[in-house]
């Protein structure tokens, strides 16, 4: 009877370690499968690559204008407002030349994991730290939103440039296909690869217009033109 006992209960403790193993292997391949699926990247094409490009030179063309030394204009606004505002905008054209966002939108492909690191990489450097952070409250500095800075204007578009971001992210982070077929899987990722790149270039694009904007604003202060 004993035997028959430790016999039954090796039956039983076979069987759950196969099933075991079998549920581990089943998520094993799961997980196998959707990794190699994921993999899909886009090539960015000349149109993209042409809009990196034009938006980099924007930065340029932006830390030229803010080059003005305050101490050789005579405009009649007060100097401490300038020089915020100068630190302002600068702080905002370096946030946009940070190392690992460069080296995302150096790369001729990329896939849905670098799509996901460059937008959180681009909220916090960009959106967060310079758009939140610097450029949100603007009319602190009452000398210089007065001279052409529309407030509400600014606000408006950073929220929408958050929103939007925002959106992206969470559906980047809910998006899953682990049981669709391999072909419906590669297509759809790498639609979603691209749609999601070029979306954080739009945003991209936008921001870099508004802080090229901004210092022109300064530069047309420290020139009297405004």
């Amino acid at each position: 009877m004993k035997k028959m006992f430790s016999n039954y209960f090796s039956l039983i403790g076979f069987s759950l370690t196969g099933i075991v193993f079998a549920i581990a292997s089943f998520i094993f391949f799961i997980n196998l499968y959707h990794h190699e699926n994921v993999s899909s990247e886009y090539k960015k094409d000349s149109i993209v690559e042409k809009r990196i490009y034009e938006s980099n030179k924007l930065l340029t063309d932006a830390k030229k204008n803010i080059s003005i030394n305050v101490n050789n204009s005579e405009v009649d606004v007060d100097r401490v407002d300038l020089l915020n505002f100068y630190s302002k905008i600068n702080f905002c054209i370096s946030s946009f030349q940070n190392n690992s966002i460069s080296n995302i939108l150096n790369k001729n492909t990329v896939n849905i994991s670098d799509v996901y690191d460059l937008l959180l990489l681009y909220q916090e450097n960009v959106l967060n730290d310079c758009f939140v952070v610097q450029l949100y409250d603007l009319s602190s500095l009452s000398n210089i939103s007065s001279v052409g800075i529309n407030s509400t204007f600014l606000k408006n578009n950073i929220n929408a440039l958050m929103n939007d971001m925002s959106y992206l992210k969470k559906n980047l982070e809910n998006n899953s296909s682990y049981f669709m077929s391999s072909s419906i899987i590669k297509n759809s990722v790498f639609d979603y690869t691209r749609d999601s790149y070029i979306q954080i270039i739009n945003s991209y694009e936008l921001s870099v217009n508004l802080i090229y904007e901004l210092s022109n604003l300064y530069r047309n202060i420290l020139e009297g033109e405004v």
